[in-house]
């Protein structure tokens, strides 16, 4: 059973029109002057309620354009005597003024734009969307992290958390000055009733009052056949060791490979999630030049996915490694690649289970975090277990010798939200055995006023501490490794990486990797056209939703006799069936990448990360991939 799992509700049509109707002060009628291009604010769902944005009637919301250029404007919407839809700066967008608008009772909509001033500069004050404790206290993800009080993020609001029975929309910057001339022309004729009046129409209707993730799983059709009308977010991590996987003791490097923000097409993510994967790939291929096969334990990393959404990622890496039960196993002599599988669930490889094998665990691991804009100023926040060398004092040691690098041990007595999260919370069934530690670009508390926010784009990281934090990572893994041949950092990978993974995931560097990538997923699907989407530019770095239709949806599957399984219990027919998962570009990009550098082909594997908040929970039946 499926239980308290996020899930954005995919019901009728999504838009904002713009109309010019005669206004009667009672009812619209006109006709449809344009769709504008905008990104929405969508509406989310758990076990115990819901997030985000929405219009509460099938047939959309009518609002007439006003705009809030002062303070003074939000005081005067209160006496409006007509159902109005606002425009505002990114400046006024914060849970006390869309709180104020909504008691009137006339608020149908929210169309946000950027006026030249920042909303981390609003006169009240710089904030972020999300909460002081991201994905702690107050959150639905609090049962999941440790130190859920603690504010890392000192200007955090907690609207994305809020849920709005209005939409909000952010729209286009070719859009502004239109935008702008409607309000004018509103303004212009002082809102009369008698005035053609310039008016936006909302067709966001996702879902109805007091919806529940498990309510819209078992949403039933009108034949009474189950038809779901919503689908999990999660994606696929990826996991990979350096040569051929084998039974020493692993010391592990791991990053974050998603980020959010209130409009989840504006996720870029570029300190939050991008700066964190190039450090990790970096010191990857620097890896991958040592004979590591000679060291005392064995190189690893995990880019977990669906990090935001309660640890996802890194929860089903840590919970399968621990305790993964397969109800229909497939060896290798049974597959097309070649390698074991799980037909129910699905996982298209269950390597993960020799990680831990013959004895081995995981003694070390390191997490990056926001390494991208510290101008050379690192802090390890860190526990410390067993009698492993200290991750931390490894950290600390390397770092406190690097030309231009400042180091510092973190004081708050926690760590913040990463992949080491996990880990640390199944310290004892892991075997009590490892240290960790979290090297950050902040201290005390988050030094990126623009977090979770469309403004942590391709202007706010510094290739300089990307180089830095990859050096510290290659020089601490292979230390702790035993090793002493340390490798260079190839700077140059940095910038090509940096280019790419922030402006397009279709450039010819990552699309060189994913062709060949493509062919293995249809060799294994034995499919061919497999086809991994295409991205924005520049590209958010949301997870979205898994998907077993379509481009990249990443949900893995079993094919049998021309049906696709989401769970297969029949009888698995030899070198015949198949299990895989179609990854998105950047998934795709990052195995096939990790799997050229660090050389063997079966040591890469996809992690099925669909999101749950309840401990114990299968997911529904998701796994692996390979």
């Amino acid at each position: 059973m499926i239980l308290n799992m996020i899930f954005p509700i995919l019901l009728l049509q999504a838009s904002i029109m713009i109309v010019k109707p005669d206004f009667d002060g009672v009812r619209f009628k006109g006709s449809l002057e344009r769709v504008i291009n905008e990104k929405p604010c969508v509406r989310l769902f758990t076990n115990n309620g819901d997030m985000g944005c929405r219009t509460t009637n099938k047939d959309g919301t009518i609002g007439a354009f006003y705009e809030i250029r002062s303070p003074d404007d939000i005081i005067r919407a209160k006496n409006l005597d007509f159902d109005f839809t606002i425009l505002m700066g990114g400046e006024y967008f914060n849970p006390n003024y869309l709180s104020e608008l909504s008691s009137t009772g006339k608020l149908k909509g929210v169309v946000v734009i950027d006026t030249g001033v920042s909303w981390t500069e609003a006169s009240y004050g710089k904030y972020s969307v999300d909460s002081s404790s991201p994905q702690g206290l107050g959150t639905y993800q609090e049962q999941f992290s440790i130190g859920p009080e603690y504010t890392w993020n000192e200007y955090g609001n907690g609207l994305s958390y809020l849920s709005y029975n209005f939409p909000i929309v952010r729209a286009d910057i070719a859009e502004y000055d239109n935008l702008k001339k409607y309000c004018q022309q509103n303004r212009d004729v002082n809102y009369a009733s008698s005035a053609r009046l310039n008016l936006a129409q909302f067709s966001y209707y996702l879902g109805g009052e007091g919806v529940t993730s498990q309510e819209c799983l078992e949403w039933t059709n009108m034949y009474g056949y189950r038809e779901p009308h919503c689908l999990p977010v999660g994606g696929l991590s990826v996991w990979a060791t350096a040569e051929t996987l084998d039974n020493r003791n692993k010391v592990l490097a791991t990053v974050a490979i998603d980020s959010t923000a209130a409009f989840h097409d504006l996720a870029l993510g570029a300190n939050d999630a991008v700066a964190s994967i190039v450090a990790l790939l970096t010191a990857a291929e620097a890896i991958s030049r040592v004979d590591t096969s000679v060291l005392g334990k064995q190189p690893m990393f995990l880019l977990a996915n669906t990090e935001e959404w309660g640890y996802a990622g890194s929860r089903r890496f840590v919970k399968d490694l621990i305790d993964f039960e397969c109800n229909n196993v497939v060896s290798g002599e049974e597959t097309r690649h070649g390698l074991p599988l799980c037909a129910s669930p699905v996982y298209p490889t269950t390597l993960f289970e020799w990680i831990l094998g013959s004895g081995a665990q995981i003694s070390s691991i390191l997490a990056l975090d926001q390494i991208g804009n510290c101008n050379g100023d690192f802090t390890v926040h860190s526990i410390n277990h067993g009698d492993e060398e200290s991750v931390s004092s490894t950290v600390l040691n390397i770092a406190g010798n690097m030309d231009g690098v400042s180091i510092s041990a973190g004081e708050t007595g926690t760590i913040p939200p990463t992949p080491l999260t996990s880990f640390e919370r199944e310290y004892n069934a892991l075997g009590a055995s490892f240290t960790g530690a979290v090297l950050a670009g902040y201290g005390s508390s988050f030094n990126n006023p623009y977090y979770h926010t469309r403004l942590d784009n391709a202007s706010v990281v510094n290739e300089k501490d990307i180089i830095k934090a990859a050096q510290i990572t290659v020089l601490s893994v292979l230390t702790l490794c035993g090793g002493e041949n340390i490798p260079s950092i190839n700077t140059t990978l940095v910038s090509i990486l940096l280019d790419c993974l922030l402006t397009d995931w279709s450039c010819e560097y990552m699309s060189e990797y994913n062709r060949i990538e493509e062919r293995n997923v249809g060799d294994t699907a034995s499919a061919g056209g497999i086809s991994f989407g295409t991205a924005s530019s520049p590209p958010s770095y949301y997870t979205s939703v898994l998907n077993a239709a379509g481009s990249g949806g990443g949900q893995p599957v079993v094919s049998s006799q021309g049906y696709l399984y989401g769970r297969f219990d029949g009888t698995w027919r030899s070198k015949k069936d198949s299990a895989f998962a179609i990854p998105n570009q950047l998934e795709a990009f990052l195995r096939s990448f990790l799997a050229r550098h660090l050389s063997t082909p079966v040591n890469i594997n996809y992690q099925n990360d669909q999101q749950t908040d309840s401990e114990g929970d299968d997911g529904g039946g998701g796994g692996g991939g390979g």
